[in-house]
């Protein structure tokens, strides 16, 4: 008997980790692009453009990369202040350089926009990037930047 209800157990434990999953992952069946606008919860991204830093930005080169400079606006119009955090944007799995400082110190209030850059280090070779802004820790959209 015990045996059957461990089993059975597992098998739930099971089911609801992929019901899970599948939930988490809701966000990334669908790419967007430049120009988009996608909105989740009162909160929406548009990625604007893109453009290579100049030398001169401050950011440290390194040997067969250069970084990619997003300009992006994120416009809150849900009833409660939004905050932005280094983690919200990602790319090959590393964290933006923000470059607009201003987000940080402050939440996006209800009903307000700001506008910004976020750098990346990319690798020279690379052609199409999947810009990533994380909601929460469960929610993202992907953002296709081809021939950059």
């Amino acid at each position: 008997m015990k045996k059957r209800f461990f089993i059975l157990v597992i098998v739930m434990l099971i089911l609801i980790s992929v019901a899970c999953k599948n939930d988490i992952n809701k966000y990334d069946a669908k790419t967007y692009v430049i120009g988009d606008t996608v909105e989740n919860n009162g909160v929406r991204i548009t990625v604007n453009s893109t453009r290579w830093a100049y030398e001169d930005e401050k950011l440290q080169n390194e040997e067969g990369y250069k970084w990619l400079v997003i300009d992006i606006t994120i416009s809150n119009k849900s009833n409660k202040s939004y905050y932005i955090w280094p983690t919200h944007f990602e790319m090959n799995n590393m964290f933006g350089e923000i470059l607009s400082k201003e987000w940080l110190s402050q939440g996006i209030e209800p009903d307000k926009k700001v506008r910004g850059e976020v750098a990346f280090k990319v690798s020279k070779i690379m052609k199409d990037q999947e810009f990533i802004f994380n909601y929460n820790e469960n929610e993202q959209v992907v953002f296709i930047l081809s021939n950059i």
